[in-house]
């Protein structure tokens, strides 16, 4: 016969530590401020030699859906200043390309997500 006791007060404190590392409890609100940090990064303009319309910086929205991020901009020729189409001429002029900032985000998320874990299963 096996017989397996289990410790009540450690029962809850395991039941609370798995709760927090529930999606919706742990990966949703990094997410939502990942998607914050990568506006706030594309918004403001770098210097440069001709007047800002303020356009670009005022299109970026980020959108949490359940456990998905929204995150874009809006303005028909951001492609061609911060995306996959970014032209030299932009580049060259200070402006970031939207997925490498994502990227180190994403990044910055991560080490995030793991200081928590390590937090959780001391």
């Amino acid at each position: 016969m096996i017989s397996i006791l289990v410790n009540e007060e450690d029962y809850r404190e395991l039941k609370v530590a798995l709760d927090k590392t529930m999606p919706g409890k742990l990966v949703t609100p990094e997410l939502d401020t990942m998607g914050r940090n990568v506006v706030g990064v594309m918004r403001p303009y770098p210097a440069g030699p001709y007047q800002r319309t303020g356009h670009l910086g005022q299109s970026w929205y980020n959108v949490m859906h359940g456990y998905t991020l929204d995150l874009g901009d809006t303005a028909d020729y951001s492609g061609y200043v911060v995306g996959d189409y970014q032209q030299l001429y932009h580049a060259k002029h200070g402006w970031k390309r939207v997925f490498d900032v994502i990227e180190q985000q994403l990044s910055v998320m991560v080490d995030r997500i793991e200081r928590k874990l390590e937090s959780i299963w001391r």
